[in-house]
């Protein structure tokens, strides 16, 4: 074979995977786009003393997926998540709740708070911690208390807590919900929901478990 016929093979073979790979990437970028409903979700409920749930809180969600097509197969991307917040109630239509309530985000679920129209939800999230100076051995993490009605009052508060064997160990909702229980760097706390004031938990008070 001549040098010449060669370098032609070689430049041709060039070119074309070059503009495979191009096509690749043009593909890559123009990958299909859809939006998912997922059934609505029940994250609370309220029950007069029948039993009778009288009130609930419905989350609609919806999720904006783009597929990439790679060499693997097609993959899945979620570009943006929506979710909105719904009372509701017995012999009435289902009402929206305010944008305020997009806090309500950070806890997965929410229980009446008693004798009052409020309600409470709290989560531990374990990937937002940090080290105490005084305790280097002890991990903090964060603690998500969110406390509203269905009108327009949303309070969002983050303490700080800690648990020994299971993140479950770190607060304790009791008192008809209206008291929070949680296991702080130091000392018990108590957190009266109602009023929103942070004290310390009285001698005797068990810890969460």
């Amino acid at each position: 074979m001549s040098p010449v016929r060669s370098y032609w093979e070689y430049t041709l073979k060039v070119m074309r995977l070059y503009w495979l790979s191009l096509v690749m990437l043009v593909a890559a970028g123009c990958g299909s786009t859809e939006v998912e409903h997922p059934p609505p979700q029940i994250v609370g409920e309220r029950m007069n003393a029948q039993g009778q749930v009288i009130q609930r809180i419905i989350t609609d969600q919806s999720f904006t997926i783009t597929t990439h097509p790679s060499p693997e197969g097609p993959h899945r991307q979620v570009d943006s998540k929506n979710i909105r917040y719904f009372l509701e109630e017995k012999d009435k239509p289902r009402r929206e709740l305010s944008p305020a309530h997009s806090e309500l985000a950070c806890c997965e679920s929410y229980l009446p708070v008693s004798g009052s129209d409020l309600w409470v939800g709290a989560y531990l999230n374990i990937n937002a911690y940090h080290l105490p100076p005084k305790n280097p051995e002890s991990l903090y993490f964060e603690l998500n208390v969110v406390v509203f009605d269905t009108q327009q009052f949303v309070a969002h508060q983050k303490f700080d807590a800690t648990f020994d064997k299971s993140p479950t160990d770190a607060f304790r909702l009791e008192n008809g919900n209206r008291t929070l229980i949680i296991r702080s760097p130091n000392r018990l706390k108590k957190y009266d929901v109602i009023a929103g004031r942070l004290t310390d938990a009285e001698p005797g008070t068990e810890p969460p478990k």
